[in-house]
C-alpha cells in the first residue's frame, strides 16, 4: 500500500525451474505476510476478498490451531517480475504493475491474516468490525512502520507461499512471456470457485475501453470485478454495449440476440468475452498480458457507450407519462409502484413508497418504481438512430432531445405491445416483436 517492495524470509523453500517461470515453494511466517499487507495490492486478484464464510473459517484456524494452517490451506500465490535472491532464504520482491503482479490467489488468506493481526491489537483491534471487504483494510491498517509492530504478537505461524518469477531478468522476449503467462496462471487457479466471465474479461482487459467511455460520475461505482462492491452490475454496461455493437453488422462475429439484452445479461457478458477475443476485434499485446482493440469501428461503438446509461434513466423517467399521454394511467399497472408522500403510503404500502425511487444507474429521484422489462425494448431501440459515417459509429441525431420530442408519439404504438403481453414486464422485455417494433419505430420518427 505504501511502497511497492518487500523482503521475504522463507523458513523453508524450494526453486523450480521450468522454460521463462521459476516457481519459489515454500513456508514463511505470518510476519512476511503482514509485511506484504503493508505494501501489497489485490488488484491482481481477479476477486476480491470479502469477510464472510470463508474468512471467518480462516480466522477460527488461526485462532484455536495455527500450526495445521499449512495443511488446511493452499496459502497465497504471489507474482513478481523483479526480485532478488539474498541469503538466508530471504528474496526481495518488487510489484511493478499492480493489475498482473502482487497477489494472484489466496485473497480470502491474505485478508484472514490480516484481520487476525488487527484483532489482537488493541489500539487496532476496535477497526476490525469497519472491515467488511478487502478494500476497507487500507482504511485502517496502520501506515507508521512502528506501529505495524504493535499489531497481534501471534503472528509466528507458517503460512504456505509460493512466488512465480521470470527466469531470466535480462532477457526482455523472456520477460514478455513471463507477463504474458502471469493472468492464465492466475485464472487457472481462480477456476475451482468458478469465476465469473466478467472478472476474468476486466483482468483480460477487456472492459477497458468500455470504462475510458463512461461517465467519470458512474464509471468507479460499476463492479468490474467480483465483490468489489460496485452499485451498479457491469452486466447491465456489457448489455448497453451491445445496442452500438449490433449496429456494426459485423459478419462473421459473435453477437447476442436484442432480447438477451434484457432476459439474458450473462449471456450477453460471455458473448462479449468471445467478441473481444476474436481477431478481427483485438490483437495481442507485443509487451502486456492483455489484448488491444485494433478494429476501429469497434472504437467508435464503445464511444457511444458515454451516453447510454445517462439515456437508459432518461428512458426509465420519462417513461410513465410517456405512457400516461396515450390516456393510460401508469400508476394503476399491478407491478408499478409510486411516491405520493408519506401519508398516502402510510394509507396504501402494497401501491405507494415510502421514498421517492431512484433511477437505477445516476441515482436521480423518480415518481414510480417498475421493472425495466418496459423499458429495455425502448434502449435497445437507440441503436436505430445510429449510423455509420466515414468509418465511424455516430449518432444521426442528437439522442437526448430526439427522446424528449418523440417517446410520447412513440409510445402510442408501444402501448399496443403491453396490452398485448397482459402488463407483464417480463414478456414485454423477453418478446423479439417488441424490439422489431421499437426499431422501426424509432427509426420512422428520425424520417
Amino acid at each position: 500500500m505504501n511502497s511497492t517492495k518487500i523482503v521475504f524470509k522463507f523458513e523453508r523453500v524450494d526453486a523450480q525451474e521450468n522454460g521463462s517461470i521459476t516457481r519459489i515453494v515454500g513456508l514463511a511466517k505470518a510476519r512476511s505476510i503482514v509485511d506484504l499487507i503493508s505494501v501489497g495490492d489485490l488488484r491482481a486478484d481477479p476477486r476480491e476478498a470479502r469477510v464472510g464464510k470463508v474468512t471467518n473459517e480462516i480466522l477460527e484456524t488461526l485462532e484455536k490451531s495455527p500450526e495445521i494452517f499449512p495443511f488446511k490451506s493452499k496459502g497465497i500465490l504471489l507474482a513478481s517480475s523483479n526480485f532478488k535472491k539474498l541469503e538466508r532464504n530471504r528474496y526481495e520482491l518488487s510489484f511493478e504493475r499492480d493489475e498482473v503482479e502482487g497477489i494472484l490467489d489466496g485473497g480470502h488468506n491474505t485478508l484472514a491474516i490480516a484481520l487476525h493481526a488487527l484483532q489482537q491489537s488493541e489500539e487496532f483491534g476496535p477497526k476490525v468490525k469497519l472491515i467488511k471487504r478487502w478494500g476497507d483494510v487500507e482504511k485502517v491498517w496502520p501506515k507508521e512502520e512502528h506501529k505495524q509492530k504493535r499489531l497481534g504478537s501471534n503472528l509466528d505461524f507458517l503460512v504456505p507461499l509460493e512466488v512465480i518469477v521470470p527466469t531470466t531478468q535480462n532477457d526482455e522476449n523472456e520477460l514478455i512471456s513471463f507477463r504474458n503467462s502471469i493472468a492464465e496462471i492466475s485464472h487457472a487457479r481462480n477456476n475451482n470457485v468458478e469465476l465469473k466471465v466478467s472478472t476474468m474479461s476486466n483482468q483480460k482487459g477487456f472492459y477497458d475501453h468500455l470504462k475510458s467511455s463512461m461517465d467519470s460520475k458512474i464509471k468507479d461505482e460499476v463492479e468490474w470485478k467480483t465483490n468489489d462492491g460496485g452499485r451498479i452490475k457491469s452486466e447491465l454496461i456489457v448489455a448497453l454495449a451491445w445496442v452500438p455493437l449490433l449496429r456494426l453488422n459485423l459478419e462473421a462475429l459473435p453477437r447476442v440476440s436484442p432480447v438477451q439484452l434484457y432476459s439474458s445479461k450473462g449471456k450477453c457478458t460471455a458473448v462479449f468475452a468471445d467478441f473481444m477475443e476474436h481477431d478481427n476485434v483485438t490483437s495481442h499485446s507485443p509487451n502486456d498480458y492483455k489484448r488491444e482493440l485494433s478494429n476501429p469501428l469497434v472504437g467508435s461503438a464503445f464511444e457511444m457507450l458515454a451516453q447510454l446509461p445517462a439515456l437508459y434513466d432518461q428512458i426509465y423517467e420519462s417513461f410513465p407519462s410517456a405512457y400516461n399521454s396515450t390516456g393510460g394511467k401508469f400508476g394503476r399497472i399491478t407491478c408499478v409502484k409510486m411516491f405520493d408522500g408519506i401519508e398516502k403510503y402510510k394509507e396504501n404500502p402494497s401501491t405507494y413508497l415510502k421514498q421517492p425511487p431512484k433511477t437505477r444507474i445516476y441515482r436521480r429521484d423518480a415518481v414510480y418504481q417498475y421493472p425495466d422489462g418496459f423499458i429495455m425494448p425502448l434502449v435497445a431501440g437507440l441503436g436505430a438512430i445510429m449510423h455509420i459515417e466515414n468509418e465511424k459509429l455516430v449518432w444521426a441525431t442528437e439522442p437526448t432531445t430526439f427522446l424528449d420530442n418523440n417517446l410520447n408519439d412513440i409510445l402510442k404504438s408501444y402501448k399496443l405491445m403491453m396490452d398485448m403481453a397482459n402488463y407483464d414486464p417480463q414478456k414485454v422485455g423477453k418478446s423479439l416483436p417488441s424490439y422489431e417494433l421499437t426499431r422501426d419505430l424509432f427509426a420512422n420518427r428520425l424520417g
